[in-house]
This record gives C-alpha cells, structure tokens and sequence, in this order.
C-alpha cells in the first residue's frame, strides 16, 4: 500500500517530473481481511462488509471513504498509534457498476485527499453484481369430496415447484379414491400429496364402500446379502373379497418394534423383491402385506413378519437357525450357504452330521449336501445342505428333552473356508410340542411350510399377560358391547358372521376382514383392534396382545430378538377342541376346528408341560349372541370346558403368535 506523491520542475522549455515512493515500507494505516471475502448483490438488493483500520502512525486519524459508485461507509476514527476502527461498508445493488466491485475501499485522511490508503491486493474488495430471483409466482391447489369424503385443506396457494398435503376425513365403511387429478400426486390411506406444482390445479376425491380386505401372507422367508435381503413368501389363503394385485414389504431393525420403512413391491402374482440400502451387520425384521383391489380402489392389509437376519459380505447360511419337525415322519429342510462377496468361496471341509456340537438329535442326519471343498462357491452361488430330522427332539441346557418345556440348545456347525478366513455359523434345532421356542410353548407344528425354510406353528406365551379369572381383563374396553365384523364361530374367510344383515348386526370398519374367526385368532384379534383403534391396548384383552411381547414376560418390550410384535389373542380352536366331538356345544352353524390342528388344552395342559389352569379369553365372539358374549377356555388338565361369557368379566389373557421362519 504506497502512497505517491508526484514533484515537477521545470528546466527551461524541459518538464521533468520525478515520481517517489514515501512511506512504502509502512503504510500510514492498514486494513484486515474483508468480512466476507466475496459478496454478490443483485439490483435492490443490499450487503455489508466490515474491515477492520488499524494506525501505523504516532499521529491520530479522521477518515473518510474516497467516492465509489453504490458504497457508503461508516465513520472511521483513528487515535493514536496501534487504535483500530470498524468499517463497515453498505453496498447498494442498485448504483454498484455491472462488472461489479474489484478493488478498494480507499480511506483518505479528512482534508488531505493526497494521503489515501486501500487494501494490499489479497484484501481489496470483492462485490459480484447478482442477477434477481424471478419473482414468486402462487398457484392454487383445490380439492374436492363426496358426501363420505371432506379434504382439508379444500383449497391451497403454494409456490412454484412447491407441494401440498391433503388429509382426508372419510366416513366409517368407506375408503377415499382419487375421481380426477391434474395435480399428479399420490393417495396413501387418508393422506393425498402433490406432485411438484406448476400451475393451478384441482384433485377431486370420491368415497368406495370399504371391503374386506386380503389376509396375512404367509411363510415369510427372508436370504440375507451383501447391503440387500431377498424376501419370499406364500400367498395368503383369505383372499379377502377383492383381487390381490400386488404385495408391498417395509422393514425397520429388529431392536426396534416398528417395521415400516418402504422396501419393496411385488406385483401379483410375483411372491419374491429384494430390498436394497441395508447396513451389513445390522440386524433387520421385514413387514409383508397384500394390495387388494375392488372398484378401483387399493387397500392393503395386515403384514406377516419375518425372522431377523443381518445382511453381511461373505458367506451366509439361510435360514441362521432351521428349526426341524421332531414328531416323527418330518420333511427333510434346507439350509443354503450363499456367497454374497464379489470374490469365490472354497470351503475348507464338506459339512457333515458329525460337526454339529452339541450332536444332532439321535435320528436327524444330514441327507444329501451340494457343498464340497473342491468346486468354489462363486459369487453370488450357493450350496445346500439338507437335513432329515428323526424323532428325538433337541434336547435343554440340562440335557432333558425340550417337550420337557424347556428351550432347546441348538446344535452348530462352524463352517470355515478359503483357510478359515470366511466363516459362517448354521444351527439346527428339532422340536415337539411342549418346547420353548420363539417366545412360547411350541403347541402346533406345520411340516408343510416351504423346504427351504423352517417347520411353522404356533406358541403360547410362557407367562400370563393377565391372570385367571376373577383376577384377569374385560374383553371389550371399558366392558362396552359391540357386534365385530367377521369373528364368530360361524365365520368363514367367504360368509363373515356377524356382518350387516346378521340378528345381530355388524357394522364393517375399513381394514377388517372377513375371518375363520374359529381358527385365525390373529385375523379376529385384528378386526376387535380396528374397531377399538382409539382405545389403549391395556384396557382390553386383545389388546394385551397387541403390544411387542418377550412371551416369557407379562409386560411390553421396546424391541430386539427375543421381542415379538405379532402376538395376538388365541382363537377358541388354539385354546382347545371345538364344535363335533369338542367340550364347547356348537351353535347352529358354527364351524369346526381344521382337521389335524392342535390346541393348548390338548398339547401343554392335559400332558401337564404348563401350569396353565382357570378361565381365559379366547378372540371368538359367541355366534348365540356375539354382542355380549366371546368364547373362553376353562384349562384343567383333566376336567376342561369352553363355553360362552358376558364380555364384562375379568378372565385371563395368554397370548399365542405363530413361528417364523
């Protein structure tokens, strides 16, 4: 920062004029670096930039901004030596050049406009000209409803580009549609969200009565990868009244309870997607639920769940626990190691029936294996081992059969391979009725669940979630008497008892189904949730079971793997033997219990494996008189009932969910 000053003689008709630097090793005052380094100001616009003037000199200082077009300054005094002053500087948009600002600021001393100092070049002022936003332009989004259909809001500005949400009030039976749409959004439920808008546009809604929907998919079977799962399942056998178009699958960690970030989809009759973006080492649960379609209309309904499984690169065995059939006779199933790496696998051993430890169960062996130690496992290839299980059961950390009611101790084979650098840990466990497995006493057993995964069937929770009678829960809330759609014992999946034109009427709640309410205690203790949504889980019986349970604990828990979300309130056919040759008297048409099924009266109580005993709730609504009375179970080992109660009295809850695989 020099400051020059210029001295001319003249000799004769000669001028010479000689310029000197004065002060150029000092400037008399110097500045900081510009807070901000860089500004953009558009035409209208305003910006400050501060320096910081600091004086060199033993002499005090009053300085003024040199004239620069579209800057003003504040007032800069300087004391003595080494005082400092603020500048602040106030670019106006409107007056600053269209090259904009690149030098400066100049500050002379007041009244010497000779001595002028700027900035060393690395700190000059540096103002871009911006261009102006385009102005901001509003478009209205309008809604419209049917009688059954109010949406909120009905009209709407927003800016351009922006989108609006729409919720709508739809009227009990009824479910929202989209009539016409020039917005481009989407309906999900009762929520209606734009597409980016551009221009004024219009949504009309219009209200279809509501349906039953389609059941729970079932064997949900999920194969671990590389940040990816693949998940299968089987069709639902309620259909629901509708056509099936499609499946939807959501998933969350299993340490939590909420499974419901988006997936996958499957278009029907598709039973199989892959869901992407997961974290290797974290261990995920899956949601599956069908899409039902009627009148144009998309409902979707309740969601089976899968077991956890944690994706990983490197070599996965599926199903991580195969879970085998000990009656005798049962199907031989599968395990598949996969290579979810980008590299071959070679095993170091072949598997074998003898490197299980603790031993298979006398009588279960290995059958047949495509894995060897000579061919690799290349990526993204499998191999499977298949196990026949005989009919020895596994047996508790006490070397006492399970059936006993106690947990088996699973047998594991270590699987090693490119010299024990990849490694992977498959268990099997073989069980009967009476042993703890997922939360409960094992009392079903389904052998015709896909090979490639585990047995199915059902448990009951280890512990009561309320006590016998006298000292238990209401069935309904608050005792209150309501007909259900669809859960008494004369409901099928094709004819719901009661319904709208029964004795007892029925009112259907969008999301219900049309139940075997006899045997899917899990259908019929989600249409008692429907209807009783508003109300808290722990004022009613079904309730209690729909909270995550550990089953071996009268309380909810907030989430990992021995947490379950997909308890429900047993059907009269869990709790015990039904309708022809059952201890409950059938009404006119009830139905029976499904042919081979078992019950926990039968399998846990008569063989006195639990200590079940007294009156419990049942999901089943009593088709005599369904307003008032649901099914309970009196568990005796040796002198049981069942029979139909007024829904105010305080019986026992134990709630029952079905295996996963």
């Amino acid at each position: 920062m020099n400051k020059l000053r210029n001295r001319c003689w003249g000799v004769g008709f000669v001028g010479l004029c000689v310029s000197t630097s004065i002060n150029a090793a000092l400037p008399v005052w110097t500045y900081s670096a510009p807070s901000p380094a860089l500004v953009t100001v558009a035409a209208g616009g305003t910006a400050t930039v501060q320096y910081t003037v600091t004086n060199q000199s033993i002499k005090s200082k009053n300085l003024i901004l040199k004239a620069t077009p579209g800057v003003s300054a504040s007032a800069c005094y300087l004391a003595a030596r080494g005082s400092t002053c603020t500048l602040t500087l106030m670019i106006n948009g409107s007056l600053i050049p269209e090259q904009g600002l690149h030098t400066g600021p100049v500050l002379c001393e007041q009244n010497n406009p000779n001595q002028c100092y700027q900035p060393n070049p690395v700190n000059v002022l540096n103002v871009v000209k911006g261009t102006n936003p385009p102005p901001v332009i509003h478009y209205t989004v309008s809604a419209n409803g049917d009688t059954h259909v109010v949406p909120n809001p009905s009209n709407q500005q927003v800016n351009y580009n922006g989108t609006v949400v729409i919720y709508l009030s739809v009227a009990p039976g009824y479910v929202a549609g989209i009539a016409s749409d020039t917005c481009g959004g989407s309906l999900s439920g009762t929520t209606y969200t734009t597409a980016p808008v551009t221009r004024n546009c219009s949504v009309n809604f219009i209200s279809t009565p509501s349906f039953p929907v389609a059941g729970r998919p079932n064997h949900v079977f999920v194969v671990p990868g590389n940040g990816q799962a693949m998940i299968s399942w089987t069709a639902p056998s309620n259909t629901g009244t509708g056509t099936i178009i499609g499946y939807t699958v959501t998933y969350g960690p299993t340490s939590g309870t909420r499974f419901d970030t988006a997936g996958c989809t499957a278009t029907a009759p598709s039973l199989t997607c892959v869901v992407t973006g997961l974290t290797n080492g974290i261990a995920y649960t899956f949601a599956v639920s069908t899409i039902t379609r009627q009148s144009g209309v998309n409902q979707t309904g309740p969601a089976s769940l899968s077991s956890s499984i944690t994706p990983i690169n490197g070599l996965v065995a599926s199903p991580s626990t195969l879970a085998l059939s000990g009656l005798g006779g049962g199907l031989a199933r599968t395990i598949t190691l996969k290579n979810t790496s980008a590299n071959p696998i070679t095993l170091d051993t072949v598997p074998t029936a003898g490197a299980f430890n603790p031993a298979l169960p006398m009588g279960t062996a290995i059958s047949a294996t495509t894995c060897n130690n000579n061919v690799p496992i290349p990526s993204g290839g499998s191999c499977t081992i298949i196990l026949t299980p005989g009919a020895i059961v596994s047996s508790d950390n006490s070397s006492t059969p399970c059936t006993n009611g106690g947990a088996p101790v699973p047998s594991a084979i270590n699987i090693t391979a490119n010299g024990n650098t990849v490694h992977t840990t498959a268990h099997v466990v073989v069980l009967g009725y009476g042993c703890q497995y997922q939360g409960g006493y094992v009392f079903s057993i389904d052998d015709t669940a896909p090979n490639v995964g585990s047995i199915g069937g059902k448990v009951v929770a280890t512990t009561n979630q309320a006590d016998a009678y006298p000292n238990g829960i209401t069935w309904s809330p608050g005792s209150v008497y309501n007909n259900i759609w669809g859960i008494d014992d004369a409901s099928t999946s094709s004819h719901p008892s009661p319904n709208a034109s029964s004795t007892y009427p029925a009112t259907f709640q969008t999301g219900q189904l049309n139940c075997d309410a006899a045997n899917d205690g899990a259908c019929a203790t989600h249409n008692v949730q429907v209807f009783y949504n508003s109300r808290a889980n722990t004022t009613y019986a079904t309730g209690l079971c729909r909270q995550p349970l550990t089953g071996n604990s009268a309380t909810a828990c907030a989430g990992g793997s021995t947490c379950y979300s997909d308890w429900y309130l047993p059907s009269v056919c869990d709790l015990g033997p039904f309708g022809s040759g059952g201890n409950y008297p059938s009404s006119p048409g009830s139905q029976a219990c499904t042919p081979g099924s078992t019950n926990i009266q039968n399998q846990l109580v008569s063989t006195n494996i639990t200590n079940l005993s007294g009156y419990y709730w049942c999901s089943t609504e009593n088709s005599g008189f369904p307003l008032e009375s649901a099914c309970y179970q009196y568990f005796d080992s040796s002198n049981s009932a069942q029979g139909g109660v007024d829904k105010h009295y305080a019986l026992g809850v134990r709630c029952v969910r079905s295996l996963t695989y």
